[in-house]
């Protein structure tokens, strides 16, 4: 995308956010990017669950 085509998006974005026309979807990644060892990973959970400790 062209810069000038990023910079015009980037505006409309904004202006839909002020508009209240926009939300935000943020996904379980975004937790576990804040902090990955306060949330297990799916593999972990999976795991956990699978093979639970005795």
């Amino acid at each position: 995308m062209p810069l000038t085509s990023t910079i015009e998006f980037l505006k409309e974005l904004r202006r839909k956010l002020h508009s209240h026309h926009m939300s935000a979807l943020i996904g379980a990644g975004f937790s576990k990017n804040a902090d990955p060892n306060l949330f297990p990973s799916w593999s972990q959970l999976i795991y956990d669950i699978a093979c639970p400790k005795k």
